[in-house]
């Protein structure tokens, strides 16, 4: 496993390594979202009813991490979910103790724990209430921050 680098640094490897505690002490901000029909495509041969579904993404800007993800609005309940696949993100996440690696599928299931506690389905929904329907647009004016 290698070893931690400064916070604020990314590692050749292009990841940027925190702890599981200096992530959540982060505010993300949204950097853009949009329908997707080819999320809702595949959601489709899954057999997993939606609505709509599309994709997000967050960021920190003065470090330049990102976290992005797939969503959908559950037909049955018009709840806002994550997809069952991957999160995406620049981030590894470290032990406190040896600052080594956890690696990408802990990262990712540390990442997805994180972001279920935030409050992205409402942030996502007034987002997206200002973009016209599967036409991907960043959307304008004050940023959401997610924390």
């Amino acid at each position: 496993m290698m070893k931690r680098l400064p916070q604020t640094q990314h590692h050749p490897d292009g990841y940027l390594r925190l702890t599981l505690a200096e992530l959540k002490a982060m505010r993300l901000v949204h950097l853009c979202s949009a329908q997707d029909p080819s999320v809702k495509g595949m959601l489709d041969s899954l057999c997993i009813p939606c609505r709509q579904a599309g994709y997000t993404e967050w960021w920190v800007p003065a470090i330049h991490l990102s976290i992005g993800w797939d969503w959908y609005v559950d037909a049955l309940t018009a709840q806002w979910r994550m997809v069952p696949w991957d999160v995406r993100s620049n981030v590894m996440l470290v032990t406190v103790e040896a600052m080594t690696d956890l690696g990408a599928k802990a990262s990712e299931y540390l990442l997805r724990q994180h972001l279920a506690s935030l409050s992205w389905p409402q942030q996502l929904a007034v987002e997206l209430a200002h973009v016209a329907p599967l036409v991907p647009a960043v959307s304008v004016g004050v940023p959401s921050v997610l924390h």
